[in-house]
Order: structure tokens, then C-alpha cells, then sequence
């Protein structure tokens, strides 16, 4: 799941033990736009769920999110 690209070309945002990871966010900057990634580690039965949140303060006041609901 981990993108060989990670610290080279993208950035990267993950949690993982080596090459086992829960998620993985990464983005690139293009000249107009940045394109982001995101995946989860998806195990077992019901409903599943991730999320990205961008706000212009660190307080998070005045913010966009995305979310993926998936069962």
C-alpha cells in the first residue's frame, strides 16, 4: 500500500510497520492543484470510514472534509 514515491515526488502521511499499513495519505503538488490519495486497511464486517480535513488555521475554525463510508 505504501507508494515507492513517498518522500521522493509525493508527500506522505501514513501509519505502518513496515510494509503493513492502516492508512496511507499522500499528495503532489501540480501547477495548478495538489492530487491526494488516501487509503485504509480494511478488515472484518460492518461499516468502515476514513477521512481528510484542510483548514487555513491550526484551529480548525472555518474547514472543508471529506469522507468515504464504505459497509
Amino acid at each position: 500500500m505504501m507508494d515507492a514515491s513517498c518522500g521522493d515526488t509525493r508527500g506522505c502521511f501514513v501509519s505502518c510497520e513496515g510494509t503493513d499499513c492502516q492508512y496511507v495519505v499522500s499528495w503532489e503538488y501540480k501547477l495548478e492543484y495538489v492530487d491526494f490519495s488516501i487509503e485504509r486497511k480494511v478488515e472484518g464486517g460492518g461499516q468502515k470510514w476514513v477521512a481528510i480535513a484542510f483548514s487555513n488555521d491550526v484551529k480548525m475554525v472555518h474547514f472543508s472534509f471529506l469522507i468515504h463510508i464504505s459497509s
